[in-house]
């Protein structure tokens, strides 16, 4: 094994020498290409194929027909998209339905798609359902009882008692205590996250994860590819490999090839000896701890989690990275099994995969919303949704109940800020408080119910958290970090400006165009 300074020189080297080509593999540079290609084609045409225009349109409009009529019939896709791509074919025959059929079939990622429908194991096998426990839930709240009904169907099983759960309010808050954690382990450390980037929090972080694997602790990380081009050289899981740090790189990103927007790795965890787990909105990079500033503060949220809940952090991590259990594996599951605390309430870890037909994200979310008594109030970076996700907003307000909603005050898309903000008059007609956090950038991802729920994870409310992208949460009920998680959310909403009807009429009429053209193509953002 290499020596400490031998490994962080070969870290250290290199800074990000990233070019800006992250745009090859997004929408803008799927339509980008799309609309060039069409170009080329019409030229083409025009100079070389005109006597053959007929039946070349002809030809066309036979496959934009055959697949507007697949497209409407397939109950995979949700009605928003289907418009959105049905206006693509409007605008672009020639090569729209083209497009459609590669970003459906998406044969670059059929391997995962495989894995996880067909081939992926029923790891839920290693999680035993404590009947004793569903049925002391049943009798004290029916509705949680059905919750968790719901997420066993579709694939997360464990609803737990007497664990500890620690809330923090910001990255800098949660990373000293991150570290200390890591320190303590003695079996493993599993990290999977969105985001990776070389620095100040990547190196603490990695010279820990170097003294852990030099002592035997099996170390592994799981990094989506979405960081080749925008954080990390694409050899990155290899350098990690090499010093014995076990390392995937989610799906990898291939320029005009891979269909970026759809099965990204957004989780966000770490496990620690099946004992310990973090997760929430914070990845893995300078400004998530504010020692980088890119969009003013940034306000991201977390939770610890100890006990028995654990567990299912660490099945949702083996559960990506595990082809074929081991004995190892299965130890590792069992290594949280007696972890109590006395605590009140219960915890339901949950994951969500983008292949399947059970929109878990989504579901939860509407689940708290639809059940609501007094309040709701949720926090997230975007707001893109679809027609049934608003209209249960508005719902839930125009019933009397308290919704707020806490956005970014600097965004960091611009154009995806500005079509949230389209939403801002119909929602403030409807009785629901918008407020924009006036320190900086908003990136947590909660929310919260009645003092007695709340969600915190890696969820966004837009189209690609909750149809594209693997994602993570953790429910919360009746646990003493509900009342944290509300009061943070108190103090944030001080620090933020509530959004009014005046505000609107002072939006620019240029903007609203703009605006306006970007929501014909809002699921694909």
């Amino acid at each position: 094994m290499k020596n400490k300074r031998d490994i962080e020189a070969v870290f250290l080297s290199e800074k990000n020498k990233m070019s800006k080509l992250s745009f090859l593999f997004g929408s803008t540079g799927f339509v980008f290409l799309i609309l060039l290609l069409e170009l080329i084609f019409i030229i083409i045409i025009y100079l070389k194929l005109l006597d053959y225009i007929i039946p070349i349109i002809s030809a066309v409009v036979i496959l934009d027909f055959i697949v507007l009529l697949y497209m409407l019939n397939d109950d995979d896709d949700y009605e928003s998209y289907k418009i959105t791509w049905s206006i693509i074919i409007l605008l672009v025959p020639i090569l729209g339905s083209v497009a459609y059929l590669f970003v459906k079939l998406d044969i670059f990622n059929n391997r995962y798609k495989k894995y996880f429908i067909n081939k992926n194991l029923d790891f839920s096998q290693y999680i035993e359902t404590d009947e004793n426990l569903l049925a002391k839930i049943k009798k004290e709240d029916i509705e949680l009882y059905h919750l968790h009904n719901y997420l066993k169907k579709a694939g997360n099983r464990g609803i737990y008692s007497n664990c500890e759960v620690k809330y923090f309010a910001s990255g800098e808050e949660m990373f000293p205590i991150y570290l200390e954690e890591l320190k303590k382990a003695e079996k493993f450390i599993f990290l999977e996250y969105f985001i990776i980037d070389r620095g100040k929090m990547w190196n603490h972080i990695l010279e820990i994860l170097i003294e852990k694997v030099n002592a035997g602790i099996d170390v592994r990380v799981i990094y989506d590819g979405t960081c080749d081009f925008t954080k990390l050289p694409a050899n990155y899981h290899k350098r990690l490999n090499k010093i014995g740090i076990k390392c995937v790189k989610f799906a990898p990103l291939y320029p005009f090839i891979s269909t970026y927007f759809n099965f990204r790795d957004h989780r966000k965890m770490t496990i620690i000896d099946g004992k310990v787990a973090f997760t929430g909105g914070i990845n893995i990079a300078d400004e998530y701890i504010n020692i980088k500033e890119v969009f003013g503060y940034w306000k991201d949220t977390a939770i610890m989690i100890k006990g028995e809940a654990v567990k299912s952090f660490t099945v949702m991590f083996l559960k990506m990275s595990v082809v074929n259990m081991s004995e190892k594996e299965i130890q590792y599951i069992k290594s949280s099994n007696g972890l109590k605390y006395e605590k009140k309430g219960y915890v339901i870890p949950y994951g969500d995969i983008p292949m399947d037909k059970d929109l878990v994200g989504k579901n939860v979310y509407l689940d708290v919303l639809n059940q609501a008594k007094k309040y709701v109030y949720i926090m997230s970076p975007y707001f893109i949704l679809d027609d049934e996700f608003l209209n249960s907003i508005k719902f839930a307000a125009k019933k009397g109940l308290d919704i707020r909603i806490l956005l970014p005050g600097i965004p960091d898309k611009v154009y995806i800020n500005k079509i949230a903000k389209s939403y801002y008059k119909t929602m403030i007609d409807a009785g629901v408080k918008i407020f924009e956090y006036s320190k900086g950038f908003v990136h947590g991802k909660m929310m919260i119910s009645d003092d007695i729920k709340a969600i915190v994870g890696t969820i966004n409310l837009d189209y690609r958290s909750l149809y594209h992208h693997f994602e993570n949460a953790v429910y919360l009920y009746d646990v003493d970090a509900v009342i944290d998680v509300k009061n943070d959310m108190i103090k944030s909403i001080a620090e933020s400006k509530e959004i009014t009807s005046e505000d609107i009429l002072k939006q620019k009429l240029s903007t609203k165009i703009v605006v306006y053209l970007f929501k014909i193509f809002e699921p694909l953002l």
